[in-house]
Order: structure tokens, then C-alpha cells, then sequence
């Protein structure tokens, strides 16, 4: 009886081990899930940055089951990772698709969020691509009306280059091809209307009626 006791204890300690494991494992993969605001667009007017200079960048997010609060702009904060010789800061944010909540102070939430950065990189970073980590920490109204703290995780991507000449602005066409698209469908709806009642004119005097055998 005494050596089962023994083998058997052993056996406990590797499953509370596990089981320690696997519980601290499970709250590390809670704490590295996004938040229900995602990154859907991240734009600049440049590909790339010259050393010595700096650029401003774009960041559309929008929310996913859950309203972000807008209650002052200190709830909505953007923590960036220090990298040496690369610097980013928060310039200005704005919101769309609005509406209104009894959870913020404000009395508003929203759905869409712009948010703008100013990367800064020193004269003396070398050449090369970059990335710049960074969370952003924000207050939302999930799915249940509750309030909750919310962070994003994102990574914004910088190609550092030595000289202006290798600098180049984005074509506008890039920008405007989304208009086209939209241009296109909208001559597409008004000419759909002309071109049905042409069919049907040219059907009812297109039509004979045969004479009786």
C-alpha cells in the first residue's frame, strides 16, 4: 500500500503541473487577443522616408461588435514600443458614424475612428525596413452594454531610404480608383432605367399580329 502511495505522487505533481500550465498558457493567449477595434486601413502620402525627416500616416479602425466611447480623448490612447532612432506620435484622431449612448458622458460613441501619426526618424538610422509596435488602449460598449477596457495591438511598417531621390509619392489614380469604380456603377443605374424602356418600345412596335388562314 505504501509503494501505490508513493507511485502515486508523482503522478499528481506532473498533473497539477500541467494543469498549471495550461491555465497560465490559456491567460496568456486572453491577454494577447485584439480588442474589437481592427486596423482596416493604414495609408501615407509617401512610400518611403528619408532619414532626417518625417512623415504622417493614417490609421482607419473600425469596431466589431462593440461601440467605441467617446467620453475625452485620454481613454483613447495609442502606447508605442521605443525603437532607437524611429519616433511616433499621436497628432490628431476624429470619429465617424456616431450615435448615441448613455454609457459616456458625452453621450456618444462611434463605430469608425481616424487616427493620425507623425513618424520621425533620426539622421543617423541606416537604411533599411523598419517596423514600429504599438497598442492602442480604449474604452468600449460590447455586446452586452457594458463598458470594458479594450486594446489593439498593431505595426506600423516604415521604409527608411538614404536619399529624396528615392522618395516617391503615391499616384493619385491609386487614390481615385475607388471613385471610378463608384462613378462607373452610378452612369450604370441612370442609363439602366433609358435603356429598358428603349426594349420595351422597340418590342411593342416590333409586334404584328398574324392575319387569320
Amino acid at each position: 500500500m505504501k509503494l501505490s502511495i508513493k507511485k502515486s505522487i508523482p503522478a499528481f505533481t506532473l498533473f497539477l503541473a500541467l494543469l498549471l500550465s495550461n491555465s497560465a498558457l490559456a491567460k496568456q493567449q486572453d491577454s494577447q487577443q485584439d480588442g474589437c477595434l481592427k486596423l482596416k486601413e493604414l495609408r501615407s502620402d509617401y512610400d518611403a522616408l528619408m532619414k532626417g525627416t518625417r512623415m504622417f500616416v493614417q490609421l482607419k479602425f473600425h469596431s466589431h461588435d462593440c461601440h467605441l466611447l467617446l467620453d475625452s480623448a485620454s481613454s483613447n490612447v495609442l502606447l508605442v514600443e521605443p525603437r532607437s532612432g524611429l519616433d511616433l506620435k499621436t497628432y490628431d484622431r476624429s470619429y465617424s458614424k456616431i450615435k448615441k449612448s448613455e454609457k459616456s458622458p458625452t453621450g456618444r460613441m462611434a463605430d469608425e475612428m481616424k487616427l493620425t501619426v507623425l513618424v520621425t526618424i533620426t539622421s543617423d538610422l541606416a537604411p533599411g525596413k523598419y517596423e514600429i509596435p504599438a497598442v492602442l488602449n480604449y474604452q468600449a460598449v460590447d455586446g452586452k452594454d457594458d463598458v470594458v477596457q479594450q486594446s489593439t495591438t498593431l505595426v506600423i511598417p516604415v521604409q527608411v531610404v538614404a536619399s529624396a531621390a528615392q522618395v516617391h509619392f503615391k499616384k493619385e489614380s491609386d487614390r481615385l480608383e475607388p471613385l471610378k469604380i463608384t462613378g462607373a456603377v452610378a452612369v450604370g443605374i441612370v442609363l439602366l432605367p433609358i435603356f429598358v424602356a428603349m426594349g420595351i418600345v422597340q418590342l411593342i412596335t416590333g409586334f404584328h399580329v398574324l392575319p387569320d388562314c
